[in-house]
C-alpha cells in the first residue's frame, strides 16, 4: 500500500480513544447534587410501591 503526506493547511485530525483525557472521555458533567437527585428520586420510587403494594393487599 502506497503511504502519501497529508497538507500542511488541513486541520487537526480528532484524538482517538487512546489519546483522550479522563475529561474528555466522561461526556457529562459530575458533581451538581446528582447523588441528591438519586437518593429522593429512588426514595420516591420506594414509598410508591410500597403504597401500591398496600392497595392491593
Amino acid at each position: 500500500m502506497k503511504s502519501f503526506d497529508l497538507p500542511a493547511d488541513l486541520p487537526a485530525l480528532p484524538k482517538g480513544p487512546e489519546n483522550l483525557t479522563v475529561n474528555e472521555v466522561r461526556q457529562g458533567e459530575t458533581g451538581h447534587g446528582v447523588r441528591y437527585v438519586l437518593m429522593v428520586s429512588l426514595s420516591a420510587a420506594l414509598v410508591a410501591l410500597v403504597v401500591a403494594w398496600a392497595f392491593v393487599i
